[in-house]
């Protein structure tokens, strides 16, 4: 029995593909700065001053900077030393952290039960190559090919 190179390359291609985004996504994450929020919180005031004024687009003397610093300032001190215990994460109160959580987790058993994994791992296997046509009777002559990328392409957005 011999290994068919191009069917080894057909299912892998797809899952090794997503590194390439994987990698944008890490390359953007250490080209862009710290929140201003997070400088504040670990006492660096100017640099999150500098990093606002560059937002506005201004110096860090103005009006502008100096009130979104003393909004997080006041933002700091309110949540300073308090933690989310459970039963207010599983409230629905002042925040809405039961609805929050409800949304989040809809959101996710969607995108499970849509079926997107079924097709991102599995439609190399149906729509692969057989010695004439594939398990759902698709020819690969180029008409047909377009309804195999747009199944794999439309689920994923």
């Amino acid at each position: 029995m011999s290994i068919d190179s191009t069917a080894d390359a057909v299912s892998r291609f797809p899952i090794g593909f997503q590194i390439i985004f994987a990698i944008i996504l890490i390359a953007g994450v250490l080209a862009f700065p710290e929140s201003p929020r997070w400088l504040m919180k670990h006492g660096y005031r100017e640099t999150a001053a500098e990093l606002m004024a560059r937002f506005h687009e201004t110096t860090p003397d103005d009006e502008q900077v100096k009130a979104d610093i003393a909004e997080i300032d006041k933002i700091n001190a309110l949540t300073e030393g308090s933690k989310l215990s459970w039963k207010e994460f599983l409230s629905n109160g002042k925040e809405m952290n039961l609805w929050r959580t409800g949304v989040a987790c809809a959101s996710q058993a969607c995108q499970q039960i849509s079926g997107i994994n079924l097709v991102t791992y599995y439609a190399t296997t149906v729509f692969g190559e057989q010695p004439k046509k594939n398990l759902v009777g698709m020819t690969d002559e180029p008409p047909q090919r377009p309804i195999y990328n747009s199944t794999e392409l439309c689920p994923g957005f």
